[in-house]
């Protein structure tokens, strides 16, 4: 994905008979994609379009490390506790 289309990421697409979608604009709002989708069909009224949200593809996230055996002790160190004197009365 180039950099003008990440701009860009609202899609109308014209929807083919063999199940496939042309792009047919690009747009930065969805508001603006909106308003084209409606010009748009009011020519064209026997051809179907459809409005998508083609953002940047993120790569899936990591699993989580293992837990460590040094974080894992630190868990399970008990607090320390300080103990005043009691001056008797």
């Amino acid at each position: 994905m180039t950099y003008q289309d990440q701009l860009s990421p609202w899609v109308v697409y014209k929807l083919l008979p063999t199940m496939q979608n042309a792009p047919v604009a690009r747009f930065r709002y969805r508001n603006d994609a909106e308003s084209y989708l409606k010009l748009v069909s009011r020519v064209l009224p026997q051809t179907s379009f459809l409005i998508s949200f083609d953002g940047p593809i993120r790569p899936a996230t990591e699993q989580p490390a293992k837990a460590t055996p040094t974080a894992a002790a630190k868990t399970t160190k008990k607090a320390r506790t300080t103990r005043r004197k009691t001056s008797p009365a």
